[in-house]
């Protein structure tokens, strides 16, 4: 049969086919725009409880992580102090603490030290612009203690730390802290905080320590990384002490001979060329033996009271200085006849270059000065492996008061290694004190009586201990102050 008009009949067809009315198109559009703001809202409801739990936990273990640091470091600190050398403005108040705690020795264990100026510190204190609780570690004094110094952030978020002492009137007097820290920190829709309080008592109050200002050794080397050298030439007359090892400046550790007439001790190992006479003893794995507590701040302080001069030099003649502060360099040269009435403080080099023979240049102590004797603290250089040392051909003569006053050479130079502490064909009564990191540098050509006391010592040169070093004391008042 045939089909007539198909295009029509196919049209027709489709024209018939059921479609979606406008009402069943937007109650679909209804349905599907519920079920994406159901969705919508979970997931906000989610991101909500994610983000205030995730700041909760947050601000919670920064307040503990602070709580925490601070109350077992008071409980294992040797006391609450006022502040300390190297703290700068920081003193214990309501928003900071400053805390003693025993250096440690070169196995990193602690011990007892005989001198406050031998503590480490820690300073716990608020940035209030950066809202973060900061810890900063002082070591004063680097020759005898291996702990880094540091600083690092401790707590984030942080609106408030106070501290509240039993003796608010004298921190340093306190045998309890009360710690109070609060931490703000903001979600997506929520602000947290977190304030909790805590006591920590210090388990015991620190006592007072033993002053050890005395001066024992000949030669008491301090650092826990660097070899007490002794040259071949050496003539040694007097007990010697390294807090590392010992060994030979020719070729450390190999061992020329050399024979020292005292007890020599170190707290790692003697290089078997390194002899003693009878009927001293050689003793390896000896105690760490911290260096003399040699407060040099008083006698800054003393210089820094009296005559301001600038950038002097003298050339030959007599002349007479101190107390005084030089700010910049002093150069003393060929026979010049210097007589110290006090210390002197140099905030940029020494150079002292007198001549040879009869010509050697001349310090003298003021019989005034009497067991005490005096100082020349210098801040700068005086001079430099590279270069060489700047103090040479010069006798130093002491008082004639018994015990006898030293004239103490103290060298405060801190950052490169390459800093030298030079004694080049010096003669008389002196010791050496390096209280930065420069290497005290004996020359064959000394011959010293007193002693040489820092991080890093070598020698060629004669040492001969004093014994009325034995009774020195850095303060005449029995004070002692590390502050500057």
């Amino acid at each position: 049969m045939k089909i007539k008009n198909l295009p029509f009949a196919i049209c027709h067809l489709r024209a018939k086919r059921p479609g979606l009315s406008l009402i069943e198109l937007l109650i679909g559009v209804a349905i599907f725009g519920a079920v994406s703001i159901l969705f919508v809202t979970i997931v906000l409801i989610n991101s909500r409880l994610f983000s205030d739990q995730k700041t909760s936990i947050h601000i919670a273990s920064q307040n503990r992580l602070a709580l925490d640091e601070i109350t077992n470091q008071i409980r294992e600190s040797a006391g609450v102090v006022d502040t300390c050398s190297g703290c700068g403005s920081s003193s214990s108040g309501i928003s900071t603490l400053v805390l003693a705690v025993w250096p440690l020795d070169i196995n990193g264990q602690p011990y007892q030290p005989t001198s406050m100026c031998i503590f480490d510190y820690i300073i716990y204190t608020r940035d209030t612009d950066e809202l973060e609780i900061t810890k900063e570690i002082i070591v004063p004094d680097q020759t005898n203690s291996s702990r880094k110094p540091s600083a690092k952030i401790l707590a984030s978020d942080a609106t408030n730390l106070t501290f509240d002492y039993d003796d608010l009137g004298n921190p340093a007097n306190t045998t309890e802290v009360t710690i109070s820290v609060e931490n703000v920190a903001s979600s997506i829709h929520k602000t947290h905080t977190v304030s909790q309080d805590t006591k920590a008592s210090l388990r015991t109050i620190a006592q007072p320590v033993v002053n050890n200002n005395g001066i024992i050794y000949a030669i008491h080397s301090g650092n826990s990384d660097s070899e007490l050298r002794i040259g071949s030439s050496s003539q040694i007359v007097g007990d010697i002490h390294s807090n590392y090892t010992i060994c030979t400046i020719d070729n450390c550790p190999a061992t020329p001979t050399v024979t020292i007439n005292g007890n020599v001790s170190a707290v790692d190992n003697i290089a078997d060329g390194v002899n003693v006479a009878a009927p001293y003893t050689k003793t390896e794995g000896a105690p760490f033996v911290p260096l003399p507590s040699i407060n040099h701040y008083d006698w800054v302080n003393e210089a820094d009271a009296g005559t301001n001069m600038g950038t002097t030099n003298w050339d030959g003649g007599p002349r007479e200085l101190g107390p005084a502060k030089i700010t910049g360099n002093l150069t003393l040269s060929n026979k010049i006849d210097l007589t110290l009435n006090g210390p002197v403080h140099i905030t940029g080099n020494l150079i002292l270059n007198g001549g040879t023979g009869g010509n050697m240049a001349k310090i003298r102590l003021n019989e005034a000065l009497g067991s005490q004797g005096t100082a020349i603290v210098v801040d700068g250089s005086m001079g430099t492996f590279s270069t060489g040392g700047t103090f040479k051909n010069v006798t130093i003569y002491p008082t004639s008061s018994n015990p006898k006053g030293f004239l103490f050479l103290v060298s405060t130079k801190t950052g490169t290694t390459s800093e030298l502490m030079p004694a080049e064909n010096v003669q008389g009564h002196a010791v050496y004190l390096s209280r930065g990191n420069a290497y005290i540098s004996v020359y064959s050509t000394t011959n010293l009586t007193g002693a040489l006391i820092g991080g890093r010592v070598g020698t060629g040169g004669a040492i001969t201990y004093d014994d009325d070093l034995a009774e020195f004391s850095s303060s005449g008042s029995g004070a002692e102050s590390c502050v500057p």
